[in-house]
């Protein structure tokens, strides 16, 4: 059982252990969904569950989208010049917990976790398909604001998240900035 295997099998633990606390304790039950621009995932986004434990501590689990990317690649195989095609999949899946800080509708967030970063390739040649998948786990922490208004929620969260190895021009500990848009129910 790999890493991405594991990742899965908490998240959707956690989803489903959570939804028996909520029937059992009616009186805290508090989901929510949220979709965060940048934040966790580096670039586009993720979409996250919260299940909310008490006014002030939260539990959370999401899947991101990272990149995607397909074309034509060249390679010389056995002294012959080989054309073919290769895709890359990004993604990651995270595991958080969020504590906030005072009441109403103002409340300042502290948040940390682990981001799983997987990334899959596949590459197509005449005379083979090579695929490829890694899977590396990084903490994170950060520091927002949210504002709720009924259902609804906003939030921006400052970032500092260690990167999948190798980073290239990224430093190994990146500052980054998060914007959430959510719904609770």
């Amino acid at each position: 059982m790999n890493v991405q295997h594991i990742i899965t099998f908490v998240i959707f633990t956690f989803v489903f252990k959570t939804n028996i606390l909520a029937q059992e304790k009616a009186k805290i039950q508090n989901h929510s969904i949220n979709v965060e621009a940048f934040g966790k995932s580096i670039l586009w986004g993720t979409v996250n569950y919260e299940y909310q434990y008490s006014s002030f501590f939260s539990l959370g689990a999401g899947f991101g989208y990272t990149n995607f990317g397909s074309g034509q690649i060249n390679r010389i195989h056995n002294d012959n010049e080989e054309i073919g095609q290769y895709w890359d999949l990004s993604t990651s899946q995270m595991l958080y917990a969020n504590y906030f800080l005072g009441k109403n509708k103002h409340q300042l967030l502290l948040t940390g976790g682990l981001t799983n970063f997987w990334a899959w390739t596949r590459q197509k040649f005449p005379s083979e398909t090579i695929y490829h998948s890694d899977t590396q786990i990084r903490w994170n922490f950060g520091l927002g604001y949210q504002y709720s208004k009924n259902s609804f929620y906003f939030r921006t969260t400052a970032y500092v998240l260690r990167m999948p190895e190798p980073t290239g021009w990224f430093p190994k500990v990146f500052p980054w900035i998060g914007i959430s848009l959510g719904y609770k129910f």
